[in-house]
């Protein structure tokens, strides 16, 4: 079998993120969906929860396992970064 896919239009997450980091189907679709997002993009939590379809208590418990896992660093002016790999390893 050969994949054919066009790579920009595609985001990978590690098979140790997905296995091994002890993450929710959630929070893996909410790291699935940040990483998918431009270079710099930025987004806010009203918009994740209509995109996610979930609450925003739910959402940040999703966001409490991705920094708990340090895929997911809080900045010193309150933000995000994401991380395709935990920052410090796993």
């Amino acid at each position: 079998m050969r994949l054919r896919i066009k790579r920009q239009e595609v985001t990978l997450v590690r098979n140790e993120v997905i296995r091994e980091a002890g993450l929710s189907y959630g929070a893996l679709g909410l790291f699935a969906h940040l990483l998918s997002l431009r270079e710099g993009e930025s987004i806010d939590d009203d918009v994740m929860c209509a995109h996610g379809d979930c609450s925003h208590s739910e959402l940040d418990r999703y966001k409490s396992e991705l920094r708990d896992a340090r895929l997911l660093i809080r900045r010193p002016d309150g933000n995000d970064d994401v991380f395709d790999d935990p920052q410090g390893g796993m």
